[in-house]
């Protein structure tokens, strides 16, 4: 087996000026874990993961609130 016989075909992305909350949107709209990130030109410049977003909201939490 490849990795072409088990990738998505029709690719839902992002550009990079979008908000975190549509990159969230997006992901959950479509059932995907991640978007590839792209230029005007549609070159891809990155991804955004659900682990990203999970790290961006703990990092933004209190001290006090990330124990529990």
């Amino acid at each position: 087996m490849i990795a072409a016989d088990v990738m998505a075909r029709s690719v839902v992305k992002i550009g990079p000026n979008e908000s975190v909350a549509r990159a969230a949107q997006l992901m959950t709209d479509n059932d995907i874990s991640a978007l590839p990130v792209v230029d005007p030109d549609g070159r891809l410049i990155g991804i955004i993961s659900e682990a990203d977003l999970l790290q961006r909201r703990e990092s933004a939490l209190p001290m006090s609130s990330r124990d529990g």
